[in-house]
Order: C-alpha cells, then structure tokens, then sequence
C-alpha cells in the first residue's frame, strides 16, 4: 500500500511463510510455478500446460495453509464460521495506537524525546503538563479507569469484555469434560473465542496487550475490594516458595498442583469418570468428584498409615502423589529422589 515502509516485499514474506510452514525446496518450487504461471498469464500459452502448474502450486500450498477438515463439518461447506457485523469495528490494519509517547520503543521520535528528557527545557515540561494523551502514573497506581484513546482499541475492549473475558482465566473449551460453573457457566462467557489483529505497526501489539490487561487487572481489584496497585499486589502472594525451615520443608502443598502424577491422570480419566457415574460430556462436577473421591482414597488406603499422635501429617499433601507413582513404577525412582531433596540443602539455598 502507498503508507507502507519502504522495503516491504509481500511476495517474499508469502514465501518466507511457505519456507516455515514447509521447508525451503518447496518454497522454491512454489516460486518457480509462480513465475510460470505469471509467464503465462501475461505472455500467453498452453492453457493446459497453465492449469497444471496452477494445481501443483494448490496441491502445495494446501499442506501447510489449508483447513477444509472444518469447513467440510456441514455441507455448506461453512463449519464453524459465523458472520456477525460488528458495526463499524472492522478493519484490515491498525496503522495508529493511542499513548504512543509511553509505549512506543525503536521509533527515532522516541530516542529524540527520551534525550530531551535527560536534559529538559522549560517549553518541553509545559507541553508534557498540558498534554491529554499520556499515561499518568497516578492514574495507574489508583487503578483509575484509562480510556482506550482510540477508536478500534475502544471496540475492541467492548467486543472482549462485554462477554466477561475479564472474569475467567482462559477461553472456555468446546468440549468440556464438566458442566461448566460460576462464570464460565454464563451464556456470555460461552460466545467467547480469540480475536486476530493485524498490524504492520510495531507498537500496535503493546499497545493493546498493554491496555487491555490493565483494564481487566483494574477490574480484578476493585472487585477485591477497589485497593490501589499498591495494596492490590501486597495481597498477591507468590505462588512457588519451597523453604527448608526448621528442619522441614514449607510450601509443598503447591507440588501438588504441579507434578504431574501418573497414577492420578489415569484415575481422573475425563472420559472413565463420565462413563462411570452413568453419563457423557459434559458431566456432572459433583458425581465425577464424588466418583474420584471414592477411587483416591481406596489407594490411600494401601499406604502405610500414619503415627498415632492425633495430628495430621500434612507431608501427604505433596508427597502422597508421588509415592501412589512410585508403587506403582518403582523404575522412575521416586524415592531416591526425594531422599535427596533433604540433603545438602539450608535456608538461603534457593535451588536446593
């Protein structure tokens, strides 16, 4: 287009794309029949002779771009696309990004704002004063509401939000295992799916993701309480502190989040728990853990049992998963490892 960079070469990007999707002999072959083909058209020739060419560059490209698997799922050929007018939100390119001073990078303008800053004049803190499209830092650390400051990022966030992406951590699945609860249970929340933006700018990304984040975030906290970035993040704690103190290890609950447990994949088998409690997917939360709850503690009940003192060894948290694996598979040596967490390891040894 006539207000793209100098240099932009969109043909060589489409083979360069070819290149990754494929490899390289068969960008060059697509190039090749390109040529032909454009040989052809301009030049005049065997139509049969251009036709083959034409269907060997389709038989190519349709490896590495196509998806008519999809498309094929209703027999107008259209599955799973859904038109839907989004008014006049709709744009090929972004070719701007609101707050630009602040989120630009590599852009000359910015060096040369950036060295004037260092050594301000006087003209230079009476615009900076008097300016309306700039981040303020007193409004992000009181999570003020910041306007998008532009158009298509403005129907962008409403097109996003107004279906509670601000309120789930993930895009829902198409298939669930479970009935879905809470927040993602809501008819919205259902509609939800990823949004695809195109830009030749490289400030348009941070712009965005910047920007909507911190939308979501201030909703996040005042749904907290409406706490101030300050206080908002006193109350995040961090997630993974593995501690050796007074000779025990604290924060290992959180393993159990994390190891990924043989044993407890194939017992919590989505689709055997739906078969089990008499139904398909997606099943009932409640019996699917009423049905595991029953099979975990069968197994717990095959480990040794614990001291007589009436207090709750908490180590089988974490630790329980692991040994459940290691009876299982003695040949991934879990025990071994674990003896060995305790050893050579103090306070201030982080790795350890």
């Amino acid at each position: 287009l006539p207000d793209e960079p100098a240099g932009d070469n969109h043909y060589q990007d489409f083979l360069e794309t070819v290149a990754f999707l494929g490899d390289r002999d068969q960008a060059d072959a697509v190039a090749r029949d390109l040529t032909a083909m454009r040989q052809i058209a301009l030049q005049g020739g065997d139509e049969f002779s251009g036709r083959r060419v034409a269907v060997r560059v389709e038989d190519r490209l349709r490896r590495v771009m196509c998806r008519t698997e999809r498309l094929a799922a209703t027999p107008e050929r259209d599955g799973m696309l859904v038109e839907r007018d989004d008014g006049a939100a709709v744009f090929e390119y972004w070719r701007s990004a609101p707050y630009t001073v602040n989120l630009m990078e590599r852009y000359q303008v910015k060096r040369k704002f950036e060295a004037a800053l260092l050594a301000p004049s006087d003209e230079l803190l009476a615009q900076l004063r008097r300016a309306t499209g700039l981040l303020r830092r007193e409004d992000i650390e009181t999570y003020q509401r910041i306007d998008p400051g532009n158009a298509k990022l403005r129907a962008l966030a409403d097109d996003v939000l107004r279906d509670g992406a601000d309120r789930i951590a993930w895009i829902p699945p198409s298939l669930p295992y479970y009935a879905p609860q809470g927040a993602f249970a809501e008819a919205a929340a259902g509609r939800l799916t990823k949004r695809l933006v195109f830009s030749a700018w490289n400030v348009v990304p941070k712009a965005v993701s910047v920007l909507l984040s911190y939308e979501v975030e201030r909703r996040a906290s005042r749904a907290a309480g409406g706490a101030g970035r300050e206080r908002y993040e006193q109350r995040i704690t961090p997630p993974l502190r593995f501690q050796f103190e007074n000779a025990r290890l604290t924060g290992m609950p959180v393993l159990g989040v994390l190891y990924p447990s043989v044993t407890l994949a194939e017992v919590g088998d989505p689709w055997e728990l739906a078969r089990a409690v008499g139904g398909g997917l997606p099943a009932d939360l409640g019996a699917v853990r009423a049905e595991l709850r029953r099979r975990i503690e069968a197994l717990l009940a095959k480990l040794p049992p614990g001291t007589d003192t009436g207090v709750a060894d908490e180590r089988w948290y974490w630790a329980a998963p692991l040994v459940l694996d290691d009876d299982r598979r003695s040949q991934l040596g879990f025990r071994g490892r674990m003896a060995g967490w305790g050893r050579g390891t103090g306070p201030d040894d982080d790795e350890g």
